[in-house]
């Protein structure tokens, strides 16, 4: 019998804790410093795009969501920060946070820890709006995450725009 209650104690705790994970409300500072890969150099003005991403369980089905999102410039001194964000949809579990970095004429690299590495896209007119095209971040897009990345739209619209006049 003791063997039984100790085996529901511990199933009940267990429980408890998993519940106590995925209700979590809150996540720490995103920051970090945008580099140059090359030179190692900072790299001022780079749009950083924070996204939130989860999953919403369904009876049959589950899916992946992106519900929140975030963007910063870094500094002159290529550093970025984007403060945390407490609020939780409904019925969205919580997964991570993705970062993603552009800079107008520099592609990503890689990233390690805090370091954002970009360098310089020499490619040809063509690679570079392919580039551009897939660059684009994709959130569900609520009127709050739309707003937010416009500031990204705007850029990879602006930088595409000269690519093509220079193409004529």
């Amino acid at each position: 019998m003791n063997v039984l209650k100790t085996l529901i104690v511990a199933i009940f705790g267990l429980s408890l804790y998993a519940c106590s994970i995925g209700s979590a409300r809150h996540w720490d500072v995103q920051d970090g410093l945008v580099l140059d890969a090359t030179t190692q150099n900072p790299i001022e003005g780079a749009i950083v795009v924070a996204r939130w991403q989860g999953w919403i369980s369904a009876l049959v089905d589950s899916r992946s969501v992106c519900y929140h999102v975030e963007t910063a410039r870094s500094g002159a001194d290529g550093r970025f920060r984007i403060e945390k964000w407490t609020k939780l949809p409904g019925k969205v579990h919580h997964e991570g946070i993705e970062l993603s970095v552009y800079k107008a004429g520099y592609r990503y690299v890689s990233s390690k820890d805090e370091f954002y590495y970009l360098e310089q896209d020499t490619r040809s007119a063509d690679q570079r709006l392919d580039y551009l095209f897939n660059v684009a971040v994709k959130c569900d897009l609520n009127a709050e995450n739309q707003k937010k990345l416009l500031v990204l739209y705007t850029a990879i619209y602006d930088e595409a725009q000269r690519i093509a006049e220079t193409k004529q």
